[in-house]
């Protein structure tokens, strides 16, 4: 495949490409430069670490790690959080306070209709709040939800625009969801009280671990009703102050957004620096 499209720069957001060009690396195979763009909040053991030219890390803590553990010179590891499209960038409209009515946004349609209704269940049928539910592809989930006839539960097909997911997130109070990579580091760019209410062993779970470290999550799982816990992070003043706090903190340690750090690597590579080679 190297071959044939003869690419100039290679950028890896899954481990196992990344370890297969590591090894042709140090075989000198191929001189491509290659880039890690790290895409949870960890590093797994499958990524190639020596022999990448640049590393896009989701934090300090994996910048250290690489540094130290690896060797990798800091000059070749950027703190730029984890992705996300432009669009969801843009800081969600500071307004006052919440709702009279909070929205809640219910992400993890696909994951099947038994988790909503164990949601709802946990929530004591109470309409204190207003519900969109994010479907997927699940149209079981979706069907199932409109039989319901609830004014104040709207359920919502597969969305495919970016511009329609970001306005939900600006309608939104609060977001309910798993701890994937994805919808967190969109949600975090908005600035939303994050909530989960179930997560995958593996991945979803180390994620939660950092997460809940920082503060940027709250983890309802464990309890057996979510609606007063749900109320009280919205409303209590110092719950939102802790929040806005910890949101601030993360988003300090980034130096760099991948775009801008993207479009830095490949201007100096055209100018013909030699930024990329080992």
């Amino acid at each position: 495949m190297l071959e044939k499209e003869k690419p100039h720069l290679i950028i890896c957001t899954h481990s196992f490409p990344s370890r297969i060009l590591q090894r042709l690396k140090k075989r000198n195979l191929i001189d491509i430069p290659v880039i890690n763009v790290y895409t949870d909040f960890f590093m797994n053991g499958i990524w190639g670490k020596k022999g990448i030219d640049y590393h896009f890390v989701p934090h300090q803590e994996a910048k250290q790690e690489l540094v130290r553990k690896y060797k990798i010179p800091k000059e070749r590891v950027i703190v730029t959080g984890i992705p996300v499209h432009e669009t969801f960038m843009a800081r969600k409209n500071e307004k006052k306070g919440v709702k009279q009515r909070p929205h809640l946004l219910i992400a993890g349609g696909n994951q099947g209709l038994g988790n909503i209704l164990d949601f709802f269940q946990k929530m004591n049928g109470t309409n204190r709040f207003l519900y969109s539910v994010l479907c997927g592809n699940n149209k079981a989930l979706y069907e199932e939800i409109l039989r319901w006839k609830q004014p104040h539960i709207r359920p919502l097909p597969y969305i495919s625009s970016i511009e329609e997911m970001n306005r939900l997130y600006e309608e939104a109070d609060a977001i309910i969801t798993k701890p994937g990579w994805v919808t967190v580091s969109e949600v975090l760019h908005k600035r939303i009280p994050l909530f989960t209410i179930g997560y995958l062993p593996g991945q979803e779970q180390i994620n939660l671990r950092y997460l809940e470290e920082k503060g940027l999550i709250c983890n309802l799982s464990e309890l057996s009703h979510y609606e007063q816990k749900i109320w009280h992070v919205l409303h209590d003043e110092i719950e939102q102050s802790r929040f806005s706090r910890r949101i601030a903190e993360y988003f300090a340690q980034i130096e760099q957004t991948a775009q801008d750090a993207l479009k830095h690597i490949v201007l100096m590579q055209a100018k013909g620096y030699h930024v990329l080679s080992h």
